[in-house]
């Protein structure tokens, strides 16, 4: 095994912990807020030898807004509670949706896996362009089918839908986990598709040869790759966008509840509407872009086709004597 095929390895097998390193590292906002009101006695005392002490005045308002702010959210969550479209039961939530997405996500998990291990155990093994985009095809898959198998696993046992057949065992931290990981696979898994379809595009239309394109543009495009699946699954971690829902089996960035249009409906008050649009918008024209690869590529074959049996015809004569069958009849 060659230090490219090496190095390649280690960064298909490292980008994906990353994620979990990142999660994990975050601090969540409700600890750095009471970190942040807390104030130690030493800084206390060297603010009131410069001036009048205001600490207390300024506590006291603290400690009003935030009366204030936890009053709105259980008066939210209270009517929310008793909002009859909480109870919604869909096939997410039966134990009929929740098999099949394990069962699928688990033999994804399984195919993935021995393809990479075909990859490995090839001749060439990632010595070709096209091996390694498969291994990063394989890998995002991996992580997506992974997080997906999880289901209803890592909810938390506090969330509003109480309406899932399955085990609901884990926090705030683990669907937040479990969202991103998903997130992160499901895009890399979409741009590595694009990746792949480009590479075609440039073997099959324009004729550039692997060792052209693996120079000049396949590191650029496996880092842009990787960048764009981190960046925005962790933006959307972040951002504490990603919640349960019953319209999934799994933790995804959605709305909380699912139908709330307002800041003031949405628990976690941050409205997620204008940017699901964005997301999606972005996911829908990376599919775009691929399907107007793909559109080319099949142009490009039929033209070719076309003017290699045109060219045969010339040569053994077929059209000729096509031509002078027609005249006689």
């Amino acid at each position: 095994m060659g230090t490219t095929t090496r190095r390649f390895l280690m960064v298909v097998a490292v980008w994906p912990v990353l994620v979990l390193c990142v999660l994990l590292s975050v601090v969540p906002p409700a600890v750095a807020a009471s970190s942040e009101s807390t104030t130690s006695p030493s800084i206390v005392d060297a603010a009131t030898d410069h001036g009048p002490d205001t600490s207390g005045f300024l506590a006291f308002e603290e400690y009003e807004q935030q009366e204030e702010n936890m009053l709105l959210f259980y008066n939210n969550k209270t009517s929310t509670l008793t909002d009859p479209r909480s109870d919604i039961e869909t096939l997410f939530t039966s134990s009929t949706g929740l098999g099949v997405m394990t069962t699928t996500a688990v033999i994804s998990t399984i195919s993935s896996i021995v393809i990479i291990y075909i990859i490995a155990r090839s001749s060439v093994c990632l010595g070709t362009v096209y091996h390694r985009i498969m291994v990063g095809v394989s890998t995002a898959d991996i992580l997506q089918s992974c997080a997906m198998a999880l289901t209803t696993l890592p909810m938390p046992t506090d969330m509003i839908y109480e309406q899932f057949d399955g085990l609901v065992v884990g926090t705030e931290k683990s669907c937040n986990i479990q969202g991103t990981v998903y997130m992160c696979g499901f895009l890399a898994g979409t741009a590595y598709n694009i990746f792949l379809t480009f590479y075609y595009l440039c073997a099959i239309t324009f004729n550039m040869r692997d060792a052209t394109f693996r120079r000049c543009l396949e590191p650029t495009l496996h880092i842009l790759t990787i960048a764009f699946a981190l960046i925005v699954s962790v933006a959307s971690s972040n951002l504490k966008q990603i919640h349960p829902s019953p319209l999934y089996t799994f933790c995804v960035p959605t709305a909380y509840p699912y139908w709330c249009s307002t800041e003031d409906e949405c628990l976690n008050g941050n409205l997620w509407k204008g940017k699901v649009t964005v997301l999606w918008f972005v996911s829908s024209m990376l599919g775009v872009v691929g399907i107007f690869f793909l559109i080319i590529i099949v142009c490009s074959v039929f033209i070719t086709e076309k003017k290699l049996r045109d060219y045969v015809k010339k040569e053994l004569g077929i059209d000729n004597e096509e031509n002078r069958v027609a005249r006689q009849l």
